[in-house]
């Protein structure tokens, strides 16, 4: 059986949130308006969120529960970071050049410098 590190659970749990916050998110715009009715007068919005009903306050609960889970995932990325040594390899430029280059070869960028090359210049890694 494959034992995943501590920064792979983190990277799965990051995901795993953008995922689930997505769910609620996207009920409240079909059933609720959001966030376009956050435009309206007050009275409106009310009138609006009394007529969603039970169903509505569940699916705000379910959002709530997702940003309040960010607070627990953020803990993990913390300590993650902690365990690579101050940083979180790979990042920013470096990422972006290599990402794509296993699955689209012809309009991979050309070869990039490694990591360490540009760690430390001001913009690249906030953490650097």
């Amino acid at each position: 059986m494959m034992s995943l590190s501590f920064t792979q659970k983190t990277g799965l749990a990051l995901t795993g949130f953008a995922l689930a916050a997505n769910v609620p998110f996207t009920l409240l715009i079909d059933r609720f308006g959001y966030d376009d009715i956050l435009r309206e007068p007050p009275l409106e919005v009310m009138a609006a969120f009394r007529a969603g009903g039970p169903e509505l306050i569940l699916i705000w609960l379910a959002f709530a529960l997702c940003a309040l889970s960010f607070v627990w995932v953020s803990a993990w990325v913390g300590q993650a970071v902690r365990e690579q040594g101050g940083r979180w390899p790979p990042c920013g430029w470096w990422a972006s050049r290599n990402f794509w280059r296993p699955w689209i070869p012809p309009f991979a960028p050309s070869p990039s410098p490694p990591l360490s090359i540009w760690a430390g210049r001001p913009g690249f890694c906030w953490w650097a």
